[in-house]
């Protein structure tokens, strides 16, 4: 039981280091997620407009742009995506990688994503594991239980 106890103050620390502007970026950074999966199943022409929720305002949808092309030039685990001139040819190239994998990975992949969104977009003020950790707690969040 003392794992327990050590494991969840451990968690109650790292969550007291979260401020209201994480808390306003890291469901953007889902919703982004969440759009690009669906997006697998019908591609269309412009992504990053579909992709960014259209009630942002200006200043959170660059952060949210900067911040897209940072995670992905981050994740990107296929060379040639490296060579994209533009970050819709690099989330072009994203994307079909990620159409290779299985669901679980596919999910694990864009969870990573948020993760790194959410940090670019907050300055890289924290650890990166406080931001996969918030970030993995919020997708829990937003699934249903069953």
């Amino acid at each position: 039981m003392a794992f327990c106890k050590n494991f969840f103050a451990k968690i109650k620390r790292i969550y007291s280091q979260i401020d209201d502007a994480l808390k306003q970026y890291v469901p953007l950074a889902l919703t982004v997620t969440r759009k690009i999966k669906e997006a697998l199943q019908s591609p269309a022409a412009d992504l990053i407009e579909q992709l960014i929720p259209g009630d942002v305002d200006k200043t959170i949808r660059s952060l949210l742009i900067k911040g897209l092309d940072y995670a992905i030039t981050s994740l990107l685990v296929v060379d040639e995506c490296n060579a994209a001139a533009t970050l819709e040819e690099k989330l072009a190239c994203y994307m079909k990688y990620l159409q290779k994998l299985s669901p679980d990975a596919r999910d694990a992949a864009l969870i990573k994503l948020a993760s790194l969104i959410s940090k670019d977009m907050h300055g890289h003020q924290l650890k990166q594991h406080v931001y996969d950790l918030f970030t993995q707690g919020k997708f829990s969040e937003q699934k249903p239980d069953a």
